[in-house]
């Protein structure tokens, strides 16, 4: 569904919806979500 964020950590994942990015972690047969950050706020974190 989304791709890798390797910076982050070894399992997490990055979707984009809209001016948000869904971070999370797949888990059994479903995810695991992490956070729910606006684009604006990942630019500056640099991931």
């Amino acid at each position: 569904m989304g791709r890798k964020a390797p910076k982050l950590g070894e399992q997490v994942h990055r979707y984009e919806h809209g001016s948000h990015v869904v971070l999370y972690e797949p888990e059994g047969e479903g995810i695991l979500i992490l956070a729910i950050v606006h684009s604006r706020s990942i630019r500056k974190l640099k991931i």
